[in-house]
């Protein structure tokens, strides 16, 4: 049971059902993918780092799904996997500023071997979980080379312009330091239809 080895914030433990038999491969985008996705699931180990995939496109282009059928993959291989709602996440760790929990998060998004957030830019822009949580988690996982998976509706580029608070320097050269972690961690794909429903 691959469940036992996927932890999962703000997501309901079914979509962990999806299997790769079940993926949509029509269309040049989904078959570069699923490459892709083989090479990771036939060559990674703790000892072959490589890079997790940045997932960006339109709202029910199957993002969640696809990162999904990687996270039960890798949770059968024996991976521990921990799998994210980001604005939920960015929303409780807001409440939580300060307490052990907020720090015990931190802790496991840091330190988890493989990681997946979910619909990041989806949430509220909050300075300080940019600054303090997000930035510090992704560098920590750029050093260890621990990999890491990402969806969004937008793509990197626009994802920088989404998580500034104003027009100032200071922000979008905060913001930039983001992206440029994001796309150090991982390959970006970008899924312009929908699934086809056999």
């Amino acid at each position: 049971d691959s469940g036992n080895n996927i932890d999962a914030f703000y997501v309901p433990k079914k979509i962990f059902q999806a299997s790769l038999d079940d993926l949509d491969l029509i269309g040049q985008e989904r078959k570069e993918i699923h490459r892709y996705i083989l090479n990771f699931l036939k060559s990674y180990s703790k000892e072959n780092y490589i890079k997790g995939l940045y997932l960006s496109g339109l709202y029910g282009s199957g993002k969640t799904y696809i990162l999904a059928t990687i996270a039960n993959e890798l949770a059968k291989q024996g991976h521990h996997v921990t799998f994210v709602y980001y604005p939920d996440l960015v929303r409780e760790l807001k409440s939580s500023i300060g307490s052990d929990n907020f720090e015990d998060k931190i802790e496991t998004l840091k330190r988890t071997e493989i990681l997946f957030l979910d619909d990041i830019g989806g949430e509220t822009v909050s300075q300080f979980i940019r600054d303090e949580v997000l930035g510090p988690v992704l560098q920590y996982r750029l050093l260890d080379q621990k990999p890491t998976f990402f969806s969004s509706n937008l793509k990197t580029k626009s994802l920088a312009d989404a998580m500034c608070k104003d027009e100032s320097d200071l922000e979008k050269t905060k913001a930039f330091r983001i992206m440029e972690r994001i796309r150090s961690l991982a390959v970006e794909f970008n899924l312009t239809e929908k699934p086809h429903i056999s």
